[in-house]
């Protein structure tokens, strides 16, 4: 007897595989833990195989789960595309997107792979840069649609999510004690800039730049060698960074928006089309960095008594 695979099976197997946990990878897929633990019962089951190894509460593939993998992927990879030449034969073309430097990495190669499942036959130019000089490029059509940084939402911008700019430092590292304190700061129309420099005035504090650059490369770098400490939106710190509590002395900063902006008028069809693909997208990313936040916490919580102030020493 000829027996077909659900695909709905296979993508909560690579989810889980991705996540490697049934927890996440049921907040990811928007259903019940029983749900995908269900799921996942039932693949195994239809391929007579066992897919992962259960034991000590950990989630680890199996020889078998290893050879699935691939497959799994060509198989939900050509539903995706077929559904998308199907629904919308007629699109095609080229969309230039806008993208700041800090949200390049967190956020969009998912949102890119997805849309390009969907619209194959739709190519997307990625245009980095600061967030004002991205929404020149849209008011002066260089550009199709761009995503933003803000700390309000403009009257013709769409938002996608608030977040929260938070102080981040190396993992364990000393830098934010140092005085004056070390700060690796965007260029002139970083959107972060100005509200870090003043509230690093408001806590009496000398400082010095480590790297003024509008690339995140170099402040990534100063901030892992623990030479400097920066700003950023929660959701974008690397893993290998970390977030500083405020319970060491730092001032809360100001929550900040994600947006979507496009022309006031005569948006492209192909720009529309990628709108409409990033908004519910971005809404069913995973929530990040809350964990992690949380652990760090508990570490600097941990080491509160020797934990210095910023700007505490030379």
């Amino acid at each position: 007897m000829q027996r077909e695979i659900d695909l709905s099976l296979l993508r909560a197997f690579l989810v889980i595989v991705e996540t490697k946990s049934v927890t996440k990878a049921a907040h990811q897929l928007h259903q019940t833990q029983a749900a995908v633990s269900h799921k996942l019962k039932r693949l195994e089951e239809g391929l007579d195989s066992t897919l992962f190894d259960r034991e000590n509460k950990q989630i680890n593939l199996t020889a078998a789960g290893e050879r699935l993998i691939g497959h799994a992927e060509k198989l939900l990879a050509l539903n995706d595309e077929t559904l998308g030449m199907m629904r919308a034969p007629e699109v095609e073309g080229v969309v230039k997107l806008g993208v700041p430097y800090d949200l390049m990495l967190p956020y969009i190669p998912q949102i890119l792979k997805d849309f390009n499942r969907s619209l194959p036959m739709v190519d997307v130019t990625l245009v980095s840069g600061m967030t004002a000089d991205l929404k020149n490029m849209v008011e002066n059509g260089d550009i199709d649609l761009t995503f933003g940084t803000d700390i309000e939402v403009e009257k013709n911008a769409i938002c996608l999510m608030k977040d929260s700019l938070v102080w981040v430092g190396a993992e364990n590292g000393v830098a934010y004690a140092r005085n004056p304190l070390p700060v690796s700061l965007g260029g002139p129309h970083c959107a972060f800039r100005k509200v870090t420099l003043e509230k690093i005035m408001e806590m009496g504090l000398r400082w010095r730049s480590v790297s003024d650059s509008e690339h995140t490369a170099p402040t990534f770098a100063t901030l892992q060698a623990d030479l400097a400490i920066t700003t950023m939106m929660k959701s974008t710190i690397p893993t290998y960074l970390s977030e500083l509590p405020l319970s060491i002395g730092f001032p809360k900063l100001p929550d900040y928006y994600i947006t979507l902006l496009l022309p006031k008028r005569n948006a492209t069809p192909l720009a529309l089309a990628l709108k409409n693909h990033i908004e519910p997208a971005f809404q069913k990313l995973p929530e990040m960095g809350e964990f992690r936040s949380k652990i760090q916490e508990y570490v600097f919580s941990k080491h509160k008594n020797t934990r210095k102030k910023p700007g505490s020493f030379a």
